[in-house]
């Protein structure tokens, strides 16, 4: 008798662990479409800031006398952070020089416009991920 009272209380407790306590076999839940969507608005988002910041480095350029040049790769994304921090990098040949050049932003309350937190040759470098020619002495 006792071993079958040991039984039933084993028995009952596997199947307490595997059902959890509460009955509820069901208690996870999906988070996978909510974590597509905001990466997806954070991808979009990027987009509208690597648009800004194009305007910004042709001006840039401008401002600093340098019409001729070529663009070799431009590049962006964003920094989890909270808020999110949008980034664009520019590496850009003129003269015979290769450069880098980039940008830090935040996306603005009224969810079109930006504010630049960051720019310069540090910001290109970390966004395209090498180190500007001139740094290099």
């Amino acid at each position: 008798m006792p071993k079958k009272i040991i039984l039933f209380f084993l028995t009952a407790a596997l199947l307490s662990i595997l059902t959890g306590c509460d009955g509820n076999t069901a208690s996870f839940v999906d988070q996978s479409s909510d974590t597509t969507s905001a990466l997806q608005d954070a991808f979009d988002t990027s987009v509208m800031a690597e648009a800004y910041t194009n305007e910004l480095f042709a001006s840039m350029l401008s401002k600093e006398g340098i019409s001729q040049y070529e663009i070799l790769l431009t590049t962006g994304g964003f920094i989890t952070s909270d808020p999110l921090v949008y980034i664009s990098g520019y590496q850009y040949s003129y003269d015979g020089k290769k450069e880098v050049y980039g940008y830090k932003l935040q996306l603005n309350d009224d969810g079109s416009t930006f504010t630049v937190l960051e720019e310069g040759v540090e910001i290109g470098e970390f966004v395209c991920l090498s180190e500007s020619p001139s740094a290099e002495g």
